[in-house]
């Protein structure tokens, strides 16, 4: 079975479990835990992708770790996880869960790039218009990158509209070459 075959079984069966026993927003608030451990933790990383490691010293490991973080479903889930030897999977288990949340909650997630930090009264207003547009929820994550020398670029699924200076620059520069030639 493939990666993503695995990852989104396994992800839809926690988010299943999660709808049916109607703690859909805690579990999401447990994967928020779990996958901010995977994702910036080096050791702990380590830890679950370790071969050498039995999958039995795993579930103790992983018990000790989540007991007072998570609920009984999603600690039950990481041990079964464990002991199916599908740990190493979990980073994208946890992407999947969050893309089924959001779906399901009817939640965009929206990021806009700038050349710096915009204020949040600014980026309140483009959420707005976000959920005006899409009539949806909006997790706007915002990102710098000086290249753009000004404007922005917000992407929202797989549309994206590029309203910065570097690339009305470049356009011009293709508009002059093609002219010359």
């Amino acid at each position: 079975m493939n990666d993503s075959k695995i990852t989104s079984r396994y992800a839809k069966a926690l988010f299943d479990l999660a709808l049916e026993t109607n703690k859909l927003k805690i579990v999401k608030n447990d994967i928020d835990v779990i996958f901010k451990a995977v994702s910036e933790l080096p050791n702990f990383k380590e830890f679950i992708n370790s071969p050498i490691i039995r999958a039995s010293k795993k579930q103790e490991i992983l018990t000790n770790i989540f007991k007072q973080e998570v609920c009984d479903i999603s600690l039950n889930f990481l041990n079964l996880i464990a002991h199916n030897r599908r740990e190493m999977f979990l980073k994208l288990i946890c992407l999947n869960f969050f893309t089924l949340y959001r779906k399901f909650m009817n939640i965009k997630q929206a990021e806009i790039t700038t050349t710096r930090n915009i204020p949040n009264d600014f980026k309140n207003k483009i959420e707005e218009i976000i959920k005006n547009i899409y009539k949806s929820e909006v997790e706007l994550e915002q990102k710098i990158d000086d290249s753009l020398i000004g404007g922005f670029i917000i992407k929202i699924d797989d549309k994206q509209l590029d309203a910065s200076v570097s690339t009305k620059l470049n356009n011009i520069k293709k508009e002059l070459q093609n002219s010359i030639n």
